[in-house]
C-alpha cells in the first residue's frame, strides 16, 4: 500500500471513529431522555441523601412482635401476581382533566416504557411525648434552593384583588353554566347557597393545618393562635363576620410514634379536651357562633380524616357544621353569582388521598401517607427532622423530582406501577422518614394488638389502583398536588375561586380553571412547621365594587415575642 493510500485509509477509519463516537453520544442523550433512565437516576440520587440512624433499630427494641398480630392485606402476600401495565390508559376515570401538548406526548412514547390502654393517665403521658408530625406529602415537598436563597419578600397583608364580574376581565364568562364537582374522587360534596350578603357582613375567615393536640415546644406558632382569633372575634362583634372555615388539619390525629399503639377516638377526644390551645380555641369558636351568629364550618383534612360528626359536636358543642369531603359556597350578590371552592386539598393527592373505589386500595383504611408519617414521628421528637420548607437537600430532591415527572409527563405513572420501581421508590420515601434503612423490626402498630410490618410497605401499590380507578391523566394531576403543584388540578375546575390548605405553603394568586377560565387559587398556609402563621380573609365583591383575598401572616419567632411582651 502507498504512502497516499495509507493516510487516506488512516482518515477514513478515523471518520468511521468519529461517526461511531457520535452515535454514542446521540444513544447516550436518548437514554438520558428516556423516562425510565430519569426515573431511575433520580432514585439513585435520592439514596445518597439518606442519612443512617441506628435508632431505626432501637426505637423498636423494647416491642416483642410476636406477641401482636401482623394487619393482612393482599399486596403483602408473597403471592401478589405481577401487575400488567400495558392496558392502563390515559382516557381511564370519568374526571375530565387538562390536555397535553404535542411536545409532551412525543416526550411519553411507548416506546420509553420497558416491557419487562386507654385511661386518663395513659393519655397525660402521650400528651407528653408525642408529637410533631409530618406526612407522606410533608416530607418531600419544600420550596427550591433558588428560593431559599432569594426568598420573595411580600407584605402583611398580602392581598390580591378579586374583580366583580361586571369587570371587562370577567365580561366572557359571567353567562357560563357552573358544574358543580360531584361526588370528587368519592367524597362528599355540600353545597351551601348564600343571598343576599350585606355589605357589611361579607368578611370570610379560612384557616387550617393548625394540628391541634401537637404538643407546645414543638408547635411555636399555637402561641399566635389566641391573637388571631381575637382579630376574627372582633370584626365579628363588628358585624362584618359572615362565617369562619376551619379547612382541615385542624386537629392532629396521624401523630404517633410507630412502635406506639394507634390511638382510639375515645382517647382523642380526652388528649384534646385537655390540651390548653384546644381548650382556647373550641371556646373562641363556640362563642363566635353563639355571640355573633357566625356561621363555622369544619372541613376534613388527612390529619383528621378520622374525625367524626359525633366527636366535632362534642367538641363545639354541636355549633359547628361538619364537612366530610368538599364545601360550595354559591354566592347570590345582587344578580351576580360567586362559587368558592373550600376543600383541605389532599382528596386529590396520590399519597394522602382516601379516595378508593377498591377496598384494598387502604391498608387499616389508611393511605400510605399515614404511614410515612408514623415512620417519621420519632426523628422529628428528637429534633432531627426540621419541618417543611427548612431543609435545602429536601428542597433540591423535590424540585428534581418534579422536573422528572413534568418532563415526562402521565406516561410516568405506568413506570411507577412497575413492582421493581414502586419498590424502590416507595422504600426510598420511607427511608427519608426514618433517617435509615428498613429493617426487619420496624412495624407501624394499629389497634388491637395489630401491626404492619414497615418492610412490606414498599409493596403497597396503591398508585396502580388508583391508576385503574382514575386513570393516568388524573393519577398524573394526583402525584403533582402531592409535591405542592396545583395547577392541573385547578385546570378541571369551575369555580371563581378555589381555597385550600394542606401544603403549609400560604398562596394568593390567579390562576387558570377549566376551558381557560381564570380564576384566584388561594392557600391558608400552616401554624406548625413554618417560620411563619398564616390565615385568609375573603371578601366577596359587589356589583359596585371588587373584593379581594387577603393573606394574614406573622413569622413565629418575632410575632411570639411581640404578642406576649404586652
Amino acid at each position: 500500500m502507498s504512502e497516499g493510500k495509507m493516510q487516506s485509509a488512516e482518515i477514513t477509519d478515523g471518520n468511521e471513529v468519529s461517526a461511531t463516537m457520535g452515535d454514542e453520544v446521540e444513544s447516550q442523550d436518548e437514554m438520558e431522555d428516556n423516562p425510565h433512565t430519569k426515573l431511575k437516576n433520580f432514585l439513585q440520587y435520592v439514596r445518597g441523601h439518606i442519612s443512617k440512624s441506628s435508632e431505626v433499630i432501637t426505637q423498636f427494641a423494647h416491642l416483642k412482635v410476636s406477641d401482636l398480630t401482623e394487619v393482612p392485606h393482599p399486596d403483602f402476600s408473597e403471592d401478589t401476581a405481577p401487575l400488567a401495565v400495558d392496558d392502563l390508559d390515559s382516557s381511564q376515570g370519568e374526571g375530565e382533566t387538562r390536555s397535553h401538548s404535542e411536545e409532551e406526548h412525543e416526550e411519553t412514547s411507548e416506546d420509553a416504557v420497558p416491557k419487562d390502654e386507654t385511661d386518663d393517665a395513659k393519655c397525660e403521658e402521650r400528651n407528653q411525648s408525642s408529637d410533631a408530625v409530618t406526612n407522606g406529602h410533608d416530607t418531600i415537598k419544600h420550596k427550591s434552593d433558588e428560593d431559599e436563597d432569594k426568598p420573595e419578600e411580600k407584605p402583611c397583608p398580602y392581598k390580591i384583588v378579586w374583580q366583580c364580574k361586571d369587570a371587562k376581565v370577567n365580561a366572557s364568562w359571567q353567562n357560563q353554566p357552573y358544574h358543580p364537582p360531584t361526588e370528587a374522587f368519592g367524597e362528599e360534596v355540600l353545597q351551601v347557597k348564600i343571598d343576599a350578603i350585606s355589605d357589611k357582613r361579607r368578611e370570610i375567615y379560612v384557616l387550617s393545618d393548625i394540628h391541634l393536640g401537637r404538643p407546645l415546644d414543638v408547635c411555636p406558632g399555637h402561641l399566635l393562635l389566641e391573637s388571631a382569633l381575637s382579630r376574627i372575634t372582633k370584626a365579628a362583634a363588628e358585624g362584618k363576620v359572615h362565617s369562619v372555615i376551619l379547612l382541615g388539619d385542624i386537629f392532629e390525629m396521624w401523630v404517633l410514634l410507630a412502635a406506639e399503639p394507634a390511638w382510639t377516638d375515645q382517647e382523642f377526644l380526652r388528649h384534646w379536651e385537655m390540651d390548653a390551645i384546644c381548650q382556647v380555641f373550641t371556646r373562641v369558636i363556640c362563642n363566635m357562633v353563639e355571640q355573633h351568629d357566625v356561621d363555622v364550618y369544619f372541613v376534613r383534612g388527612n390529619h383528621d380524616h378520622e374525625i367524626t360528626s359525633a366527636m366535632i359536636d362534642a367538641l363545639f358543642d354541636g355549633k359547628v357544621q361538619f364537612i366530610p369531603g368538599i364545601l360550595i359556597y354559591n354566592i347570590n350578590m345582587e344578580q351576580q353569582e360567586y362559587h368558592v371552592r373550600f376543600e383541605h386539598g389532599h382528596i386529590c393527592d396520590i399519597v394522602n388521598s382516601y379516595s378508593y373505589e377498591d377496598a384494598d386500595g387502604l391498608v387499616c383504611g389508611r393511605p400510605m401517607g399515614y404511614f410515612m408519617s408514623r415512620c417519621v414521628a420519632h426523628r422529628i421528637l428528637n429534633g432531627q427532622f426540621v419541618g417543611d420548607g427548612s431543609d435545602k437537600s429536601m428542597s433540591s430532591l423535590r424540585a428534581r423530582f418534579a422536573d422528572v415527572m413534568k418532563s415526562a409527563g402521565p406516561d410516568i405513572m405506568k413506570l411507577l406501577c412497575l413492582p421493581d420501581i414502586r419498590e424502590e421508590f416507595l422504600s426510598m420515601i420511607i427511608e427519608l422518614c426514618f433517617g435509615g434503612s428498613i429493617n426487619s423490626h420496624a412495624v407501624v402498630r394499629m389497634h388491637a394488638g395489630t401491626y404492619v410490618p414497615v418492610w412490606k410497605l414498599p409493596r403497597y401499590n396503591f398508585i396502580q389502583r388508583l391508576c385503574e380507578q382514575e386513570g393516568l391523566e388524573k393519577v398524573f394531576m394526583m402525584f403533582l398536588v402531592w409535591l405542592d403543584d396545583f395547577s392541573y388540578f385547578l385546570s378541571a375546575c369551575e369555580e371563581d375561586m378555589v381555597v385550600v390548605g394542606h401544603s403549609h405553603h400560604w398562596t394568593a394568586e390567579q390562576a387558570v380553571g377549566r376551558g381557560g377560565k381564570p380564576l384566584l387559587f388561594a392557600n391558608s398556609g400552616a401554624w406548625v412547621d413554618a417560620e411563619e402563621v398564616s390565615y385568609l380573609r375573603i371578601v366577596p365583591p359587589t356589583s359596585q365594587e371588587d373584593g379581594f383575598v387577603e393573606v394574614l401572616h406573622y413569622p413565629v419567632n418575632g410575632a411570639t415575642v411581640e404578642e406576649h411582651s404586652t
